[in-house]
């Protein structure tokens, strides 16, 4: 009962940093009360960051910001930003040997490989 799809921001451009502070400015503006933000990458999450930085709202007092990928420049920020850590290296190894598989006329054992994920706490989200 918590979904609200004023809180959904989708867009068709390539993520950079950039579009990651225009976006949080537009977020900002259907809701200002937001305390709380989850990027798709981690790109998004720095040009937050940034804007936040701008703006002079304060994180994670004001608001808090989670990226996707754990990048280096996550741990690098400031302040640091919390991140999913996937684990990319394995997921292309497995989806090449997959690929080889199934060029050779092989069925994989499994369609759906699930390789897990980390939450790397940091300094942009309230412990």
């Amino acid at each position: 009962g918590l979904f609200d799809p004023r809180l959904v921001t989708t867009t068709p451009l390539l993520s950079s940093v950039t579009l990651g502070r225009e976006l949080f400015r537009d977020a900002l503006a259907k809701m200002p009360a937001l305390d709380g933000i989850f990027c798709n990458n981690d790109d998004i999450a720095l040009g937050v960051l940034f804007e936040c930085h701008r703006a002079a709202i304060a994180v994670p007092k004001t608001i808090g910001i989670v990226g996707f990928n754990d990048l280096d420049m996550m741990q690098a920020a400031f302040p640091s930003v919390t991140s999913i850590r996937t684990h990319r290296y394995e997921i292309g190894r497995q989806a090449v040997a997959m690929a080889l598989a199934a060029i050779a006329g092989e069925r994989p054992r499994q369609r759906v490989v699930d390789l897990g994920f980390e939450l790397m706490r940091r300094e942009s989200t309230a412990r």
